[in-house]
């Protein structure tokens, strides 16, 4: 019987031998060009181009981006009438964006989905349409973050526990929300700023903050809409 032909074998070798077929990552242009289609009203973001670049040394190409070392650092989309989602799924897929500020714009519905942007260090969604409550874990793994802006929106029910995990935030606007029950021990540390008025919250000073020796200075801020309790 003749053997088979050498040929054989090699085809053999290479249908068990491919890899395993790996669906391409999307560039950053590529991802940003996706967030902004989950956006209305883009008008402002006319130069989002795949035919430009995103940056070049800390300059920017595109509207709105924050550029360091020719990468992507931020994205500032502020008083642009902007509306839809806040595709952070989308959002996820950029490793190296540390900060994201929509705010002064006409996004409604529930808080974002942000804990999918981990690495996050900044973030501020203020003066938008946002409300419902905010889920418990809503900022579980985000350890880096320091800035936290959620004020002028419809937030309502308690503030959510995750936040006292964040051991790195020392700006904390929550003011002009419907936030309703006690404020959560955040800690000591030095404040930047902190403001909880304008809210529906009861209950004593946590106690990181009535040990906080910089209190005074901001107990302006903290005011409760129920005389705080001793």
């Amino acid at each position: 019987m003749a053997k088979p032909p050498l040929f054989f074998f090699f085809l053999f070798f290479l249908l068990f031998n491919l890899p395993p077929s790996t669906s391409a990552v999307p560039t950053s242009t590529e991802t940003l060009l996706r967030f902004k289609s989950s956006l209305t009203n883009t008008l402002a973001l006319s130069n989002w181009n795949s035919s430009v670049p995103l940056c070049s040394g800390d300059r920017r190409f595109w509207t709105g981006l924050i550029c360091k070392n020719d990468q992507l650092y931020g994205i500032r989309l502020e008083n642009m009438s902007l509306g839809g989602t806040v595709d952070t799924a989308a959002l996820a897929g950029l490793p190296t964006l540390r900060t994201l500020s929509v705010m002064n714009n006409r996004f409604e519905g529930p808080m974002p989905d942000v804990k999918r942007i981990g690495a996050l260090r900044a973030l501020y969604l203020s003066n938008n349409n946002f409300s419902g409550s905010i889920s418990g874990d809503a900022f579980e793994g985000m350890g880096n973050l320091k800035r936290l802006y959620l004020s002028g929106n419809g937030f309502s029910g308690e503030i959510p526990g995750s936040l006292v995990e964040l051991k790195a935030v020392v700006e904390l606007g929550l003011e002009d929300n419907m936030f309703e029950g006690r404020i959560p021990d955040l800690g000591e540390r030095v404040w930047k700023y902190l403001n909880f008025s304008g809210n529906r919250l009861d209950g004593p000073i946590p106690y990181g903050l009535s040990k906080d020796s910089n209190f005074t200075s901001y107990l302006g801020k903290f005011t409760l809409l129920n005389p705080l309790l001793n």
